[in-house]
C-alpha cells in the first residue's frame, strides 16, 4: 500500500519505467539471489530451485516489479480513482479464484493479485487524499494502533502462515489485516518525536531492499559459523539478531560505494 501510494510516473514513457523498475528492484535481487545460494549449499536451497521459486523472501521484488510496470500501463490508460478500484477488486477475485481452486504458480505470481490489489489501493488513497483527513483526537490513532498491532502479533506467533502472502492463505483477515497494520504503522510513527529513534526509521527505509535482500546471507552465516560455538538456544538468537543487524550496517556502509548491486 505504501509503495502505491507513494507510485508516480511523472509523464514518463514505459520503456523508462521499465528501465528504472529493473534498475531498482531486479539487479538487487539477481545480488541477493547470488549471494544466498553462495553460502547455503548446505541448506534446502539449490540452484534447481530457482525453476520454482526465488530463495527465502526474495520472490518480493519480481513480484513488485511486475505490480509497478502493470499498473503503470493501467495508469496510462485511466486514472479515474472509481475505475481503478474496480480494476483492483477484480484482480482480487482472481487471486480469491486462484487460492480458491488452491493454484500455486511458480516464481509466487499467485501472489500478484493480492499485492496489485495493495499497491492499487495506496494509489487511489492518495488520489482521494486520505491522508489531507484531520482526526479530531489524535490520540485515536494511539488507541487504533494498539487494538490492532497487539491481537495481530498474537495471532501470528500462534499461525505464522496466516499472514504468509506465499502460502497464498486467501482469506479476508489477511487483505484487513495488512490494510490496518499499515494504518497503525503510520499512524504510530507520524507521532515520534524523539531524534534517534526518527534517525533509525528513517535508515530501515532507506535500507529497506538491502535488508530484505541480504539478511537471510548473514541468517545462514550465524548458523553455519556462530550456533556452534553457543550451545544456549536463547543465547544463540540474542547474538545472532545482534550480529545480523551489526552486519546489516556495516554492507549498507559498504554498498555505498557499489550503490548499483541494491538498485541506488
Amino acid at each position: 500500500m505504501l509503495s502505491g501510494y507513494c507510485f508516480t510516473i511523472d509523464g514518463e514513457s514505459i520503456k523508462l519505467i521499465v528501465k528504472r523498475r529493473a534498475y531498482r528492484l531486479l539487479v538487487p535481487c539477481f545480488f541477493s539471489t547470488v549471494s544466498v545460494l553462495y553460502l547455503s549449499f548446505t541448506s534446502d536451497w539449490k540452484i534447481q530451485s530457482l525453476l520454482w521459486n526465488l530463495p527465502v523472501a526474495l520472490w518480493f521484488l519480481p513480484i513488485m516489479f511486475l505490480v509497478n510496470i502493470t499498473f503503470a500501463l493501467i495508469v496510462k490508460i485511466t486514472k479515474d480513482a472509481l475505475e481503478l478500484l474496480i480494476i483492483c477488486l477484480s484482480v482480487l477475485f482472481i487471486g480469491y479464484v486462484l487460492n480458491f481452486f488452491e493454484i500455486n504458480l511458480p516464481h509466487s505470481l499467485s501472489v500478484f493479485p493480492l499485492s496489485f490489489a495493495l499497491f492499487g489501493i495506496g494509489f487511489i488513497c492518495k488520489q482521494w487524499n486520505v491522508s489531507d483527513v484531520q482526526l479530531e483526537r489524535k490520540a485515536i490513532m494511539y488507541v487504533l494502533s494498539s487494538l490492532i498491532i497487539l491481537p495481530l502479533l498474537l495471532y501470528y506467533c500462534e499461525n505464522s502462515q496466516a499472514l504468509s502472502l506465499v502460502s497464498n492463505k486467501f482469506d479476508i483477515f489477511q487483505v484487513t489485516s495488512s490494510v490496518y497494520m499499515i494504518v497503525a504503522m503510520v499512524g504510530v510513527s507520524s507521532k515520534i518525536t524523539i531524534h534517534w529513534v526518527s534517525n533509525v526509521l528513517l535508515w530501515l527505509c532507506q535500507n529497506s531492499i538491502l535488508i530484505l535482500g541480504l539478511h537471510f546471507v548473514f541468517v545462514y552465516v550465524s548458523i553455519d559459523y556462530i550456533q556452534p560455538c553457543v550451545g544456549n538456544h536463547i543465547i544463540f538468537k540474542v547474538v545472532q539478531f545482534v550480529f545480523i543487524w551489526m552486519a546489516l550496517f556495516g554492507a549498507s556502509v559498504l554498498l555505498k560505494k557499489m550503490p548499483f548491486l541494491i538498485g541506488q
